[in-house]
């Protein structure tokens, strides 16, 4: 029982022969371990991690960025010397320059300000001032003003390098066209409005006073209007009688007056438009007002009503 017992532990425990095996190895491997350094450093003597450059029959290793180089190398190529930019200097590359750079300055003039400030191995980075923009890739000399739309608005806002783009001034002379046009539209009807009102107060007036005759002078408050839109219309509440006693009054050549009645030898209402034409491409913009008022003159008040209420619609 107990022999089997101590066969049953050992078992369970790591052979002897791998323990001395594993030592054995150990001891072979740690002297070349022990070496491996010195060789690395040996190596690194000679490495140069920000390049090479030649210096007479030796080859050397670049300063690094932000450095400036003092001491050509003398043994080996890394034992060169380097020292730190000062302040206000700069190399951005590994090189073997014996002076740094001078950091940029930002122009306030050029509407420039600091947008990184110089570090040793960095160049400040400038940019524009609010509202202004640069026309060409970096660097950047100089910066324009923003251009400002006022009242045609912004299409495309300004950016660091493109000026503003305005929308289109057609747009706004059209808004303002069209805004003239209504306000001019509101007072012919206001006028309108009074002129009705005084011409219905006028009427009672009248009334009460025995005497239906209606007086009423058109032209200070009649606004002008084309007639050539309403020749046919008007024609109709006219005579060729009464459009050649017109005529005649305003100068218009006889020899003109038979022309249109031979025209149009049937045709009564026609020879009236016809002249009516004629009439009114000599009077011009007038010609609404003169109308009227000759109607009026020549007795004719219940046509230049009529007039009136076509040109009022």
């Amino acid at each position: 029982m107990k022999f089997n017992s101590m066969v049953a532990s050992d078992s369970n425990m790591i052979p002897v022969w791998f323990i001395i095996f594993a030592l054995s190895l150990v001891s072979v491997l740690s002297p070349t371990e022990g070496k491996e350094p010195i060789r690395s450093r040996r190596q690194d003597s000679n490495f140069c991690i920000d390049g090479t450059y030649v210096h007479g029959n030796r080859s050397c290793c670049k300063c690094g960025a932000g450095q400036l180089l003092i001491q050509h190398c003398t043994v080996n190529p890394n034992d060169r010397k380097c020292d730190h930019c000062k302040e206000g200097t700069y190399t951005s590359h590994p090189n073997f320059q014996t002076t740094c750079e001078p950091c940029t300055q930002c122009d306030d003039k050029a509407n420039l300000k600091v947008d990184e400030p110089c570090s040793p191995d960095r160049n400040t980075k400038c940019r524009c001032k609010e509202d202004h923009y640069c026309d060409k890739e970096e660097p950047c000399t100089f910066c324009f003003p923003c251009k400002v739309c006022g009242a045609y608005g912004i299409k495309v806002a300004c950016t660091a390098t493109s000026n503003t783009v305005c929308n289109g001034g057609n747009t706004l002379i059209i808004i303002l066209c069209v805004i003239i046009l209504i306000i001019f539209i509101l007072i012919g009807l206001i006028v309108l409005r009074r002129w009705k009102r005084r011409r219905a107060q006028q009427n009672i007036n009248q009334q009460e006073n025995g005497n239906a005759t209606l007086v009423v002078s058109y032209s200070p408050v009649f606004p002008r209007v084309d007639l050539t839109p309403h020749l046919p219309e008007i024609a109709e509440h006219l005579t060729i009688n009464d459009m050649k006693a017109i005529a005649m009054r305003d100068g218009i050549p006889q020899g003109t007056i038979d022309n249109c009645q031979l025209d149009h030898p049937n045709n009564a209402q026609q020879q009236t438009i016809q002249l009516l034409k004629i009439w009114v491409e000599k009077q011009g913009m007038d010609a609404s007002v003169k109308l009227i008022q000759n109607l009026e003159d020549s007795g004719k008040k219940l046509i230049a009503e009529k007039v009136v209420d076509i040109l009022t619609r």
